[in-house]
Parts: C-alpha cells; structure tokens; sequence
C-alpha cells in the first residue's frame, strides 16, 4: 500500500500512521526524523511506538 505523505514544505511533511514496515522506504526517501503524535492503542491495531522506533533505528538511507 502506498503510503499518504503530504509535503508541507520543503523540509516537512506528514502522513497517517506509519507501520514499522513503511519506515525504510520513508528513510529511502531521505525523511530523516519521524515525529509520532499518538498514543499507544489509542486505535485497535495501531502499532505501537516502541516497534516504529525500534525499526527506525536500524533503517538507514
């Protein structure tokens, strides 16, 4: 599935919720920081921080 970015600016941008699995492609992208603003299991099957940021961690462009 492809993911929903929409650029802001030329340095910023922002999308639904990002899985783990989408975090290599958006460092592919050259996106550097990813900025989460929901709780955990604020929605059924959200992922939860800890697995995005665990992932984003060991991705690199």
């Amino acid at each position: 599935m492809m993911m929903d970015i929409r650029k802001v600016t030329d340095s910023f941008a922002v999308s639904p919720q990002i899985r783990p699995e989408d975090v290599q492609a958006l460092a592919d992208e050259g996106y550097t920081t990813i900025i989460c603003n929901r709780p955990d299991d604020e929605e059924f099957g959200q992922p939860l921080f800890e697995a995005v940021a665990a992932k984003a961690k060991t991705s690199r462009s």
